[in-house]
């Protein structure tokens, strides 16, 4: 399915230099915000076999968990996971007393976010306007969740 660079718009091609990245920089990732830059001298571009021209100016792996897991390797990968997926999820499965809005806000934009991050990269992304967006409801849910728990 990687194969195919015209697979997902592109993705497949993105997803297998990623994955090629990865097991290079398993443990402890490439560096946060070392991963992706435009141009000749990126470092994700060693892993594209073919030099596709418009690979040059991707700016992200369009999967946002990948994009993490390169960045800052499997200990900050499940770090990351637990911090801002299991943990709130798990709160949000073990809610009491909650007022049902609130509820269906939080879960749907949770649940909103991980599946978008599958094919989109947001998770820390600094320079999106997504994961502003997502910082800031997350905070709001988190305290909705603590106080009613």
């Amino acid at each position: 399915m990687l194969q195919d660079p015209e697979l997902f718009t592109g993705r497949g091609t993105i997803w297998s230099a990623v994955v090629q990245a990865i097991n290079e920089n398993f443990w402890l990732g490439i560096g946060y915000g070392a991963v992706w830059s435009v141009g000749d001298d990126a470092y994700i571009n060693q892993f594209v076999s073919n030099r596709l021209a418009w690979f040059l100016h991707v700016s992200h792996g369009h999967n946002g968990y990948l994009d993490t897991f390169l960045s800052i390797g499997i200990i900050g990968f499940f770090s990351t996971m637990w911090v801002l997926i299991i943990v709130p999820i798990s709160k949000l499965l073990d809610f009491e007393d909650i007022n049902k809005s609130e509820y269906f806000f939080c879960a749907s934009f949770f649940m909103f976010f991980v599946f978008h991050n599958i094919l989109e990269t947001n998770i820390l992304l600094g320079d999106s306007n997504r994961w502003l967006v997502f910082l800031i409801v997350y905070f709001i849910c988190r305290s909705k969740l603590v106080k009613n728990n």
